[in-house]
């Protein structure tokens, strides 16, 4: 049975209708960012992502082969460095939901490093034993998840929240460049999900910015209300707090999402790894979820600086990558044009970047100009096209 075309547009709402969403909104609720201006970065750091893994998805059909596998005839052997980044992107996101796993099911366990440890159990016997099972299931998990995201805007909707007024330029930015970085993350594997499926360019940008923006702006922005309404430091715990009496069936609710959508994390992680080096799966999954839950350990109480780093860290290297990538589908080059469009993009964004987020003490003159606001991920996307173009 062949699939549709417009399954692209079902599969992104599905995948974008994940927990993680509520935790962007913490964000601008942290930031003191005013609604109009929350929902506006919001807006547009999906949408501006989602055109970006639009082109990307396309390239399933037109190569039909898996993202990082496209790599390969772009940059030659070299591929594999993308592979091992690929593999700290997959287990950032691991970490992301294991600690909103955690959080969720501290409501049970009044613990959360025990909560995190099931997770991590959990999803390491999910992948060796049953992946394709949790693969379909993702597919009904996110039904549920949806009616969560309606019962929980239906609710706090209802409340009176006292909302903030902040209009700064860097909070706006941090919001939009957050939620670009996490619809930017599903790129590096955005045509696995394509190849095969009759599709052009216009119905694959079409299907995946409707499939993205939807939920992920609809969920952030209830996260961010919910933030606001309850106060608390986990986005688990302020949209909980909303559902009230109803919580226990919410935590049921949202540990098979974050269950369905972290074994793929996992899954994928796994497939990364072995790809980089030789070893069994069932070892690599073992060392995935080892490394997961200790740094999970050591993150959780401090799970919204980890979240925005995280993010915010991601297009620094899928931004070069994938713009590289989008020029070779429109002209094919010798893969050592590929690698110099590369650092080019990336020497050309230290003057924008602004690193001291992370603990590392540069920040670029032109970032320092605009106050601090780091633009690089922007500027080596499109230099990274412009340069393996004209070279």
């Amino acid at each position: 049975m062949s699939v549709k075309p417009r399954s692209i547009l079902t599969l992104w709402f599905s995948s974008n209708t994940a927990v993680a969403k509520y935790a962007i909104g913490l964000i601008p609720a942290v930031l003191g960012l005013s609604p109009l201006l929350t929902i506006i970065s919001l807006l547009l750091g999906n949408l501006s992502a989602s055109i970006v893994l639009g082109i990307a998805t396309s390239m399933g059909p037109k190569f039909n082969k898996e993202q990082i596998r496209i790599s390969e005839d772009v940059f030659n052997k070299g591929w594999k460095t993308f592979s091992f980044l690929n593999f700290l992107n997959t287990l950032g996101w691991f970490i992301v939901n294991v600690t909103l796993g955690g959080f969720a099911l501290s409501v049970l366990t009044n613990n959360i490093v025990l909560g995190g440890i099931i997770i991590v159990i959990t999803d390491i016997f999910v992948v060796i034993f049953g992946s394709s099972f949790i693969h379909k299931f993702e597919s009904y998990a996110s039904v549920l998840l949806i009616l969560l995201g309606i019962f929980v805007t239906l609710d706090v909707t209802a409340k009176s929240i006292h909302t903030p007024t902040g209009s700064s330029i860097s909070s706006f930015w941090l919001v939009f460049l957050t939620s670009f970085g996490a619809i930017l993350s599903w790129s590096p594997y955005a045509s696995d999900y394509s190849k095969g499926i009759n599709l052009n360019l216009k119905k694959s940008l079409l299907y995946t910015s409707f499939g993205v923006t939807i939920p992920s702006v609809w969920l952030s922005y209830i996260g961010y209300l919910s933030a606001l309404a309850i106060g608390k430091a986990s986005p688990i715990a302020d949209v909980l707090g909303v559902l009230g009496k109803y919580s226990i069936a919410g935590v049921a609710i949202m540990i098979l999402g974050i269950v369905s959508a972290d074994a793929l994390n996992l899954y994928t992680n796994t497939v990364a790894l072995t790809s980089i080096v030789k070893t069994n799966k069932r070892i690599a999954t073992l060392i995935a979820g080892v490394l997961g839950f200790v740094i999970f350990y050591f993150i959780y109480q401090d799970f919204l600086n980890f979240l925005i780093n995280f993010l915010s860290s991601l297009g620094y290297w899928i931004s070069p990558w994938i713009g590289i990538l989008i020029a070779y589908t429109m002209k094919k080059k010798d893969w050592k044009i590929a690698w110099l469009s590369f650092a080019t993009a990336i020497i050309l964004g230290l003057p924008f970047m602004n690193l001291k987020q992370y603990g590392i003490p540069y920040e670029g003159p032109i970032s320092s100009i605009l106050g601090g606001i780091d633009v690089s991920q922007i500027i080596m996307l499109i230099v990274s096209i412009i340069m393996y173009i004209i070279l």
